[in-house]
């Protein structure tokens, strides 16, 4: 294209000779050439730009793909690694106190067993004390029997130790009846004593295993005269 609008001054030039309008034809021609060798340079310039740009598109997205898989890779292996560091100490953990509540359960039940072989000669002597007010008896009990009852459960309670093998709430049972024993106010009749003292009896089947929780709620005596215990 270029040497086409030269080609076109020259013959505008001896066409017309060297005046002003020759001059003019030529100036423009050159005009023309120029505007299109920068055209032509400005289009070889940003087809350049533009493979240089789609290349370095290219190569970012290969490197943030590649970035992004290993922090994946080192986010699963972290995981990986925190996760087994946990699983191991949660072994640990886990074995320790299993083998801590062996230990203090092992330990519990021998003591019990020892204890509970213990508990029954202990409760045998209570028990021979209390068919006085056991409710199948009639005998009213005069200020003498409740005397002479309290006496002998004070030296039992203390004799051979039998007082402490009570349990928490046979101890308790216990003293309520002894407490009901005791009141001499005359407000206290023979059948609360009855009922306090088999309550007692009740509580210590129960220590015993002689009794489970359930039955120890069931009356085991007909409707008619059922307290609780004999």
């Amino acid at each position: 294209m270029d040497a086409f609008w030269q080609y076109l001054g020259v013959l505008v030039t001896v066409l017309l000779g060297s005046g002003a309008t020759a001059y003019a034809v030529m100036m423009f021609a050159a005009k023309k050439s120029i505007e299109h060798a920068f055209q032509v340079h400005l289009d070889d310039h940003k087809a350049t730009l533009n493979q240089q740009l789609e290349s370095h598109k290219s190569e970012l997205r290969t490197t943030a793909d590649k970035d992004i898989s290993e922090f994946k890779s080192n986010l699963d292996r972290t995981a990986a690694q925190q996760l087994a560091t946990y699983k191991a100490t949660l072994d640990v953990q886990t074995g320790t106190m299993l083998e801590y509540l062996k230990s203090r359960f092992g330990l519990d039940a021998q003591t019990r067993l020892a204890i509970a072989a213990q508990r029954l000669p202990s409760y045998r002597a209570f028990w021979s004390l209390m068919e006085v007010v056991s409710p199948m008896a009639k005998n009213p009990l005069s200020e003498r029997v409740r005397l002479n009852l309290d006496v002998s459960l004070r030296t039992c309670f203390f004799e051979n130790s039998n007082g402490i093998l009570l349990t928490h709430e046979g101890l308790t049972k216990y003293l309520e009846a002894i407490k009901l024993l005791r009141d001499d106010s005359d407000k206290i009749d023979d059948k609360e004593i009855r009922d306090a003292f088999s309550r007692l009896r009740t509580q210590m089947k129960t220590d015993l295993a002689i009794y489970t929780e359930e039955e120890a709620r069931t009356p085991n005596m007909p409707k008619a005269t059922a307290n609780s215990d004999i």
